[in-house]
């Protein structure tokens, strides 16, 4: 069946950058920052009962991180997957994820991971490409296939997206799917550690030593 293939939990959520904005938006002009909280939230709850799925998918990321409520991981899932059946590709990516790993409320269900992944994945959304790449690669609940694995790859790599630089690192690195090549490997990880990710940046660190 092969093994999870999300290494982070933030990685099921992507940036955070657009709930903050939305929070921030909701919460303009009020002085008590613990009113401004209870404010955004309360807003974005309703939204979310409302039906409205990228709210829907944001709460989900509230409750997964605890941010003004108590941490709540089957909650978290609970609202992303009716965001998901809504065809947001960001919790379609995220639920694929869950089930995956066994997050939340879910059971590890790689056929069901795939199902979802991909459905985000051929909506053209980065996560969902570079998951869907990482499945094919990895062989998680698939036959390896490195040539959809390079094609999806490819196409999250085409949008910038973080963590596909650092998993074409790791394909240079080990030279799975790909001619190892660790020179361009220290590039990929450069890439993504440039973009932020910790553990890129751990890995660019780890594989310049080696090489000097």
């Amino acid at each position: 069946m092969g093994q999870p293939f999300i290494r982070k939990i933030g990685v099921l959520f992507g940036t955070f950058f657009a709930f903050w904005v939305y929070f921030l938006s909701l919460s303009y002009g009020q002085e008590n920052p613990d009113l401004r909280t209870l404010n955004a939230l309360h807003i974005l709850q309703q939204r979310a009962e409302s039906g409205n799925a990228e709210a829907q998918y944001n709460l989900g990321y509230v409750y997964w991180k605890g941010i003004g409520v108590e941490q709540d991981y089957a909650k978290a899932v609970e609202w992303i997957e009716k965001a998901a059946f809504q065809g947001n590709s960001s919790a379609e990516d995220a639920l694929g994820t869950a089930y995956s790993s066994g997050m939340g409320s879910k059971e590890v269900n790689f056929l069901k991971a795939k199902e979802w992944i991909e459905r985000s994945a051929f909506k053209g959304n980065d996560a969902g490409q570079v998951h869907l790449g990482e499945i094919y690669y990895r062989g998680a609940g698939v036959d390896k296939d490195c040539r959809q694995a390079k094609y999806w790859l490819e196409k999250s790599l085409a949008q910038g997206n973080s963590e596909a630089k650092l998993v074409w690192g790791e394909l240079y690195e080990s030279g799975n799917c790909v001619e190892q090549d660790r020179v361009k490997a220290l590039e990929f990880y450069k890439k993504s550690c440039d973009d932020g990710a910790l553990d890129a940046c751990f890995d660019y660190q780890r594989l310049k030593v080696f090489l000097h």
